[in-house]
């Protein structure tokens, strides 16, 4: 069975669709074609943010559906990546006080405690198959937002080792670099107010394009990456 579009690319796909055919439909108006080139601008500059905020609403929803799926089909932690693993035992147990504590005393004991009774309980809760639940909300913390800086933390987590390369691959492109441009002109624009005085409906179609470029191969990265560990089937049930 082949990939097919995530239930989360299709709604992307959707909204950026309609945000780009509402803005250029907008800017035809009379009252704004007698309007400065800088207040043109400020206009297709509102919608790129809005555009790039779908960027961050696929983010999420492609990770809770893919949390969902593997929570109903591959619960068993013998088949997950190591990071993955690593994060779910991690983040449920909340060893970071313990980390904390042993900067300052470099005493590693309540550290092996609290991986002990973690050990105990995956042991215990099935010796032969032993199960974790996932949770998406913890997977997203402080990582949602689609930054350079948080999207390789936010992918660690689920067992990417590096996730800007792995879209690279598909989408033929500096997918790092993609992603840079794309939110800095996001950030300039919401933070700053700085929307570049000649962004024409040329530019802001060419960064809709991109970012969707950016999508269809994070879609189809994230889909293989989760069907090594349950079958396609089984995926595209759930997450399309």
């Amino acid at each position: 069975m082949s990939y097919k579009h995530s239930k989360a690319r299709r709604a992307f796909d959707s909204a950026v669709k309609n945000a780009v055919g509402e803005a250029l439909t907008i800017q035809r108006f009379p009252q704004v074609r007698a309007a400065t080139s800088s207040s043109s601008s400020r206009l297709l500059g509102a919608y790129y943010v809005l555009v790039f905020a779908q960027l961050e609403t696929y983010i999420g929803d492609i990770i809770e559906d893919s949390v969902t799926a593997m929570n109903l089909y591959s619960n068993n932690p013998r088949v997950w990546p190591e990071s993955m693993l690593g994060y779910a035992i991690h983040q449920g147990s909340d060893i970071r006080q313990q980390y904390r504590s042993f900067a300052f005393t470099e005493d590693e004991g309540a550290i092996i405690n609290l991986l002990g009774q973690v050990a105990q309980k995956l042991i215990s809760s099935n010796p032969s198959s032993p199960s974790v639940l996932l949770d998406a909300a913890h997977i997203l913390e402080k990582k949602k937002y689609p930054s350079p800086k948080n999207m390789p933390q936010l992918f660690r987590r689920l067992g990417f080792s590096n996730i800007f390369s792995s879209i690279s691959r598909v989408a033929r492109t500096d997918s790092k670099l993609l992603l840079t441009s794309l939110n800095d002109l996001r950030t300039g624009i919401a933070h700053n107010g700085a929307t570049p005085p000649a962004f024409s409906a040329r530019d802001f179609r060419d960064r809709a394009r991109q970012m969707s470029v950016f999508v269809a191969a994070l879609d189809r990265v994230v889909a293989t990456h989760f069907c090594q560990v349950m079958r396609r089937q089984q995926w595209n049930r759930t997450v399309t």
